[in-house]
């Protein structure tokens, strides 16, 4: 199941919005070539938006996105590797693993943690048998 990103969420909420009004802008000021520019932009960051950027729960292993240096870019953590997480917030989870602690903001941060601690349950049954 895939469970989205908060905070990259609202920043692509906002920069959509900030095109679709250039576009408007460009719309009426009868800028075409700006407008179709616009307009790509527009459908490239819905792609990203709807589809890009999600934390995915495999069966040994998830993707989570962490602030790193030049931006929020994502990276996988392993079972063998994880410690203990624990849900903070409505939209927040603390995962703690061999190197660092780090907060994940989660649309469904319960539901992410439900799930986690199935898949998690699961890896630690087929590691010990």
């Amino acid at each position: 199941m895939k469970y989205s990103e908060l905070r990259l969420f609202i920043l692509h909420s906002i920069f959509c919005l900030l095109l679709i009004i250039a576009g408007a802008y460009f719309y009426l000021i009868a800028d075409k070539i700006r407008l179709l520019i616009i307009l790509f932009m527009i459908v490239n960051l819905l792609f990203i938006l709807f589809v890009r950027n999600k934390l995915k729960i495999f069966d040994d292993s998830f993707v989570a996105y962490s602030y790193r240096g030049i931006g929020i870019l994502p990276y996988i953590i392993e079972f063998s590797d994880l410690d203990c997480f624990e849900l903070l917030s409505k939209h927040r989870i603390r995962i703690t693993t061999k190197q660092k602690k780090v907060t994940l903001y989660i649309m469904n941060a319960s539901l992410f943690c439900d799930e986690l601690t199935e898949k998690y349950d699961s890896y630690q049954q087929t590691v010990t048998s």
